[in-house]
C-alpha cells in the first residue's frame, strides 16, 4: 500500500471560482490532505485565522481589492511562521506583481 503524498497536511484552498475550487479539493483529498476550502479572499483569512493550515494554496486572480495577493500580504501581517507557498503565474504580468510586492525572488517564493 502506497502512502498518500499529503497524508495528514491541513490544506486551505482558496479560488472564487467553484469549479476549480471543487477540482482542487478532490484532488488534495485524493493525495490525503485536510482540506478546508473558502471561496473568497476575505473568507480564506477568516478560515486561516481561525485554524491555520499547514500549507494555503491560492488563486491569485480574484477580485480586485481582495485577490490573492490581498490574502498574502493580510496572512504576513499576523506573522505567521507556518505559510509555505507556491504558486504559478503565467505572462499576465501576475509574476511582476509578485515580484514587485516581495512575494517572488528570482523565481522563488520569498518566506513570510
Amino acid at each position: 500500500m502506497r502512502s498518500s503524498p499529503l497524508a495528514g497536511v491541513r490544506l486551505l484552498l482558496v479560488d472564487d471560482d467553484e469549479l476549480v475550487r471543487a477540482a482542487l479539493h478532490d484532488f488534495f483529498v485524493e493525495c490525503g490532505a485536510h482540506v478546508v476550502a473558502a471561496d473568497s479572499a476575505r473568507a480564506g483569512f477568516a478560515a486561516f485565522t481561525t485554524s491555520p493550515p499547514d500549507v494555503l494554496v491560492s488563486d491569485l486572480r480574484m477580485p480586485p481589492g481582495e485577490d490573492g495577493f490581498w490574502l498574502i500580504a493580510a496572512v504576513r501581517s499576523i506573522k505567521y511562521d507556518g505559510l509555505l507557498g507556491h504558486f504559478k503565474y503565467d505572462d499576465t504580468g501576475l509574476g511582476l506583481h509578485a515580484t514587485q510586492i516581495g512575494i517572488v525572488k528570482s523565481g522563488k517564493i520569498v518566506p513570510a
